[in-house]
């Protein structure tokens, strides 16, 4: 592993490994096939600031960068065990700050897109809020791969007007509720 800090623009070429590219930066897919989160990409993507994208190329992959920071990690960085995750019915993705949540949502999304299904998320990190405005639980219904959840349209919103989870927990209990259709148990135990 390296890590590589762009001034400008820089055009990296890498095979069956991924890399990692930490935003603000624009990422344009130059050859090859290339994928992020499952999701096939081409053409350019942005990275928003304090994000980071892992972009896994199938085979060979060349990119142009430019803005950000990069590095590169030998093979696949999606651990494995995610595919055996049963994607049936309500899934509650909860933990800690930066530990995961939008990084293993959005490979749900896409496994779950790819085989043909529509879905729809529930943004109820309203302190990180990727679909929507922070304070505010927002949902997207969506029937194709996204490389980033901030790509989704929020269809729907429901205010909560705190970002904080520990300090609205009845405002965020009363949205989860609204668009699961049912009560959610013990959701909110460790604030």
């Amino acid at each position: 592993m390296y890590v590589l800090l762009p001034v400008g623009s820089l055009t990296l070429s890498f095979s069956d490994g991924t890399l990692i590219v930490e935003g603000p930066a624009t990422v344009t897919v130059m050859s090859g096939q290339c994928e992020v989160l499952g999701c096939p990409v081409s053409g350019s993507l942005n990275v928003e600031r304090f994000r980071a994208l892992p972009i896994f190329a199938r085979g060979s992959c060349t990119l142009s960068v430019n803005g950000g920071s990069v590095r590169y990690v030998d093979g696949n960085t999606i651990p494995s065990d995610w595919d055996g995750i049963n994607l049936e019915g309500i899934a509650l993705i909860i933990g800690d700050i930066d530990s995961g949540k939008t990084t293993l949502t959005t490979y749900l999304l896409n496994r779950h897109v790819a085989k043909g299904l529509s879905t729809c998320v529930v943004d109820a990190d309203v302190g990180q809020s990727s679909i929507g405005p922070p304070g505010v639980i927002g949902l997207s219904c969506v029937g194709l791969p996204t490389p980033t959840l901030e790509d989704l349209h929020m269809m729907s919103g429901f205010f909560i007007g705190c970002n904080s989870p520990c300090n609205a927990l009845v405002g965020l209990s009363v949205g989860l509720v609204q668009w699961s259709g049912r009560p959610l148990v013990g959701l909110l135990a460790s604030c």
